[in-house]
């Protein structure tokens, strides 16, 4: 049986049965604690998401989680971060009096060249994705959790910015905790394969590039990883469920509408960096994707 993949977050919320409505396509943050009894769903099998996921739990819950054929069963307060197209599934059993279970979604356009240009290796796919918290961590992280969520559920002017800032904040503070402390226990884990490492590799290029301001091909990517071409798709397609080419692909689109919002360079110049030979080639890429010119989109995020 194939894991379905959720694109979008409001598809992914319909499935599991969020009572609350989704004000973006690029965030959404809940509380799970107080939407098990309005009918969300305990159990979910073999699903990928198309974005990233931070959960924070404070209290006790059982539940046991699955992620990239990992298993989990976190007790006590802690973090959980999964990287889109992951393959994942849970079941919840019940959680201890006042326990609090926050859900965060989010994809890269909503934090734009800020999240190109930073790397967090616990958004990664990797083996360990749950972090413990201890009571002295907690008050810190459920504070940034509470004020994302009175933002969104506020409707007031300026919200989603303020949650950007509350993220990257979230992110800085999820830094330290990673190179300060290890992740919990895995209940059952397979062996690492091959086509896992070279993943794992290809991605901290692909954000190692992005920072260094010049994209490379498929060609140069599998160069650098001492594989060929198709022996890299194949990999990524066996650990995402996407092939190199879609993960590359993706990056410039996102780094493309980040420069054209937010920076001055010239449709050429941004072809230039994302490895376009030929700028008539950007632009049919982005008209394409997006449905605009990239100046027509420039146009538009101005308005």
């Amino acid at each position: 049986m194939s894991p379905t993949l959720y694109r979008e977050i409001a598809e992914f919320n319909h499935a599991i049965r969020v009572p609350m409505v989704v004000k973006s396509d690029l965030f959404h943050i809940f509380r799970a604690d107080e939407a098990w009894e309005g009918g969300l769903l305990k159990k979910m099998s073999l699903y990928r998401n198309g974005f990233y996921e931070i959960d924070l739990t404070v209290g006790d819950e059982h539940i046991e989680c699955a992620v990239a054929g990992s298993l989990y069963r976190p007790r006590g307060n802690y973090l959980l971060f999964v990287s889109p197209h992951l393959v994942q599934s849970y079941e919840f059993f019940g959680a201890v009096p006042d326990t609090r279970c926050y859900m965060l979604y989010f994809k890269p356009e909503f934090l734009g060249t800020m999240f190109l240009s930073q790397g967090f290796p616990f958004l990664e796919p990797r083996p360990q994705p749950v972090y413990p918290l201890s009571d002295a961590r907690v008050p810190l992280f459920e504070d940034l959790f509470d004020k994302m969520l009175h933002e969104y559920r506020s409707n007031a002017a300026g919200g989603l910015e303020i949650i950007r800032a509350y993220l990257q904040i979230l992110l800085h503070q999820s830094m330290r905790l990673h190179n300060e402390t290890q992740s919990v226990e895995i209940i059952a884990e397979p062996s690492v394969s091959r086509a896992v490492e070279i993943t794992r590799r290809f991605k901290a290029l692909l954000q190692d590039n992005s920072a260094q301001g010049r994209d490379l091909s498929l060609q140069d990517y599998a160069e650098r990883l001492n594989v060929t071409p198709k022996h890299l798709s194949e990999s990524v397609k066996e650990t995402l469920g996407q092939t190199a080419t879609d993960l590359i692909q993706e990056k410039r689109l996102l780094e493309a509408k980040a420069l054209l919002a937010q920076t001055d360079l010239s449709a050429a110049e941004i072809a230039w960096r994302l490895a376009f030979e030929d700028p008539s080639n950007f632009n049919r890429f982005f008209k394409r994707h997006i449905g605009l010119t990239p100046m027509a989109f420039r146009q538009r995020q101005a308005a």
